[in-house]
């Protein structure tokens, strides 16, 4: 998108809906969200929408749609579906935003007998995100390091 011209600001526009579709999909759908696509497109004006369309200086008015949910499955509300999520946020990769705490939180704060205990699974996929990448930047970064041997 930086190589488009798309401002910072617009970026995180995407960014953070983005990552509240994926706290909707987690904690309230209850599906893991694996192999699911983030798609732009033109703005469908004949129908209703729950937000106005998103606009950016060099792809103008358009939305973000959500597609391919063939691979999705039930989750269970417990560490076993943070793993689950963790691992499809993964498979994803580098399409997911990483994640940062409010967003994916919002949509896991809903009123409800269980909103707390998904409030901590929403924090432990996001701890578990991130564990997750900074092995996986350690893992590159020991690649780089290892001497090649020419015979």
């Amino acid at each position: 998108m930086e190589s488009l011209g798309i401002a910072t600001d617009e970026i995180q526009q995407y960014t953070r809906t983005m990552a509240e579709i994926l706290a909707l999909i987690h904690w309230v759908a209850n599906i893991h969200g694996n192999d699911i696509e983030f798609v732009l497109a033109p703005p469908r004006h004949d129908m209703p929408a729950p937000s106005s369309p998103m606009r950016s200086n060099i792809l103008g008015e358009h939305a973000m749609w959500v597609l391919d949910f063939d691979l999705c499955r039930k989750m269970t509300m417990d560490l076993k579906g943070v793993e689950q999520a963790v691992v499809a946020f993964w498979g994803n990769d580098p399409y997911y935003p990483r994640p940062q705490t409010e967003p994916f939180l919002c949509a896991a704060l809903f009123e409800s007998s269980e909103g707390e205990m998904r409030r901590v699974l929403s924090q432990k996929f996001i701890e578990e995100v991130e564990k997750e990448g900074e092995r996986r930047r350690e893992q590159r970064k020991g690649l780089k390091a290892m001497p090649t041997h020419e015979c």
